[in-house]
């Protein structure tokens, strides 16, 4: 006669505990924002260009200007907006910028990691894609190993 095997219990896949999280994240809201969230669903919502820059200083929005001037120069590409940044994108993402209230947030890619005083941080976010950070309040800023190192991550994307 056969043993029957014991069945191991189902652990819950990751789409489940994923859900579990967002719903225990949801029970913490007000009563009112919960059955926002059901009738809409969460999502935030997605803000134009000139939304995210239009309460910013003449001198960002001067530098903003300039900057994505020269990213759209380096070629063919694709401008996504979000909710609080603006992608420019190849086949993957090369940069992306936030802007905040007193300066304008700049995050580049490259196969590489750079050392310069001029960038605020340098993280690994893969085995072979290092992403720059820079600060930019004016647009004086954007000088040449700034623009050299856009157009290898421009480069870099394809």
């Amino acid at each position: 006669m056969k043993k029957k095997k014991k069945s191991k219990p189902k652990s819950k896949s990751k789409t489940q505990s994923k859900s579990n999280k967002m719903d225990d994240w949801i029970k913490r809201l007000s009563p009112r924002a919960q059955e926002r969230i059901r009738r809409e669903g969460y999502h935030l919502p997605v803000r134009s260009e000139q939304e995210q820059f239009q309460d910013l200083s003449e001198d960002l929005q001067d530098a903003w200007a300039a900057l994505r001037a020269q990213l759209l120069a380096l070629g063919e590409q694709e401008l996504r907006t979000s909710h609080r940044c603006i992608m420019f994108a190849r086949k993957t993402c090369y940069a992306f910028v936030r802007p905040k209230k007193s300066f304008i947030e700049l995050n580049f890619f490259l196969p590489k990691a750079l050392k310069s005083e001029l960038l605020k941080k340098v993280a690994p976010v893969s085995k072979t894609k290092w992403v720059h950070i820079l600060n930019l309040t004016h647009s004086d800023q954007l000088d040449s190993p700034l623009i050299d190192w856009l157009r290898e991550a421009f480069e870099y994307s394809e």
